[in-house]
């Protein structure tokens, strides 16, 4: 959509639809208007610094890196962008160069030819078919303002009143074998931190010197 400048906001594209797509299946996101990764340069750098990785490894940046400790909301964002390596995105921006798109982790296609070569234009909401190189006619479910929605496939939601997430919690104890992040790790003082005091850092060291003065 033109209305989506960065992929901050174009990346509903795909948290709002990855509980549709099928394991190895393909999103392709055509941003028009697409130009900058963050909605601001501090947020933009971290994106482009990190990337749109697993779980598992931003979640090993953010126990190392100060920068990630500081955007905790640019965390979260690199998490919800991301297919978890369960399907691949390819990205189409009107501005952002392969280069950048793929140095972030996703697949790049050129916006102009993704649009000629599925007759986009001509596409409505929901199935379509369409005849690829090889003469071969496919299907493609089209969505044209992802942010207005959710998608998932139903049976995504059977049978999960048996599956339990691994919290870490058990029962009313916490479960020490279950491995955690460390929010406070490489703190300094001489940093500022939107998420000090979360234990450890510059707040709550600032803090124990007041008490030891009163």
């Amino acid at each position: 959509e033109e209305e989506y400048k960065s992929t901050w906001l174009g990346n509903k594209a795909i948290y709002r639809t990855r509980m549709a797509i099928a394991d190895g299946g393909e999103l392709i996101v055509i941003g028009p208007g697409v130009e900058t990764f963050g909605e601001d340069k501090e947020i933009d750098q971290v994106i482009r610094k990190y990337g749109y990785r697993t779980t598992p490894q931003v979640m090993q940046h953010l126990s190392n890196s100060r920068d990630l400790m500081r955007n905790l909301s640019a965390a979260a964002h690199l998490i919800h962008a991301s297919s978890e390596g369960r399907f691949t995105i390819t990205w189409c921006p009107g501005e952002l160069t392969q280069d950048e798109i793929e140095g972030v982790g996703f697949k790049y296609d050129s916006y102009k030819d993704v649009m000629e070569r599925y007759n986009v234009k001509e596409m409505k909401d929901g199935f379509n078919e369409y005849v690829n190189n090889e003469g071969v006619t496919e299907e493609i479910y089209y969505i044209s303002k992802p942010g207005a929605g959710l998608w998932a496939y139903k049976g995504r939601f059977e049978d999960t009143e048996n599956s339990v997430a691994n919290t870490g919690v058990q029962g009313d104890k916490w479960d020490t074998s279950v491995p955690t992040t460390s929010f406070t790790h490489s703190a300094s003082n001489s940093l500022s931190s939107l998420d000090a005091g979360i234990g450890g850092g510059p707040f709550e060291q600032n803090r124990e010197k007041r008490q030891r003065k009163e």
